[in-house]
């Protein structure tokens, strides 16, 4: 007899209801992007993975703190109709901190999707496989942003 797989989602809102990372996973430096996250064992297309952990607010609030001071901690996103923003520019002193982290990629490199579930009637920002992610594999999603400063060229004057 098969047995049955917990949906995703499902596990995806456990997590968000116990506010923690799932294990699995590390942080090392990735010149020049900072910081990204990997698998530290192998996960396969459609499980959840992490969660993207931030202050809730408006996205009028989230617009007004992004016109202050630019933040690449910061997603914008509807949920029910209405305009949210996560700010996850502060480093969390506890819970889940890896989501955060994850580095944007190219089309080509994107191994990971952001979506948005409904915990309890409230929005949570979650990541969940695109494909089968090996051990020491980074994990990566597309910003949806052109102007990343690693992106950007350097012209050299001789």
């Amino acid at each position: 007899m098969r047995s049955r797989r917990v949906k995703p989602e499902k596990v995806a809102q456990e997590y968000v209801k116990a506010q923690k990372d799932r294990t699995g996973f590390y942080v090392k430096d990735v010149p020049p992007k900072g910081r990204g996250v990997f698998a530290d064992t192998k996960f396969f297309k459609g499980d959840f993975l992490l969660q993207y952990c931030g202050k809730l607010c408006s996205w009028e609030t989230g617009d007004k703190l992004e016109g202050e001071q630019s933040s690449g901690f910061r997603f914008f996103f509807k949920f029910k109709g209405q305009g949210f923003c996560i700010d996850a520019t502060e480093e969390p002193v506890t819970g889940p901190s890896f989501g955060r982290l994850v580095n944007h990629g190219e089309k080509e490199e994107v191994n990971i999707k952001l979506s948005v579930i409904d915990v309890e009637g409230n929005p949570s920002l979650c990541l969940f496989a695109l494909c089968d992610i090996n051990q020491d594999e980074e994990l990566l999603y597309d910003y949806g942003v052109d102007n990343l400063p690693w992106k950007k060229k350097v012209c050299v004057v001789a």
